[in-house]
């Protein structure tokens, strides 16, 4: 079975917060692995993602959590962050360090 590309979804980059570790060695220009913030830098690095994948892109942006949740559906192997109270019975939840959202310690909390 062929494997499908790698998708990462999101809402409007303005309305949240993104923390990146280095994904696929990419690199800023001193060389140093990307850490970035602000919606700017968040905008370049989505799109050096996307550079040369216009057909199936890394990172796409959407517009609200249920157009992000109807594209998680759609889309095998697609991973969006949304609130909470917008995930329906179409999509799995992944815990993050053995917890699932609704669970204390759960660390994706905005609080």
């Amino acid at each position: 079975m062929p494997r499908s590309p790698e998708l990462f979804g999101l809402r409007r980059p303005s309305s949240i917060i993104i923390a990146v570790h280095p994904i696929h060695g990419w690199k800023d220009r001193a060389g140093s692995a990307c850490l970035h913030s602000g919606v700017d830098r968040a905008a370049l690095a989505i799109t050096a993602a996307i550079h040369g994948r216009t057909n199936h892109p890394a990172i796409i942006v959407v517009a609200s959590d249920e157009a992000l949740v109807e594209k998680v559906e759609s889309t095998p192997g697609t991973v969006g962050l949304v609130d909470v109270y917008s995930i329906t019975g179409g999509v799995n939840v992944l815990r993050a360090s053995g917890k699932l959202p609704l669970e204390p310690g759960y660390p994706l909390h905005g609080n």
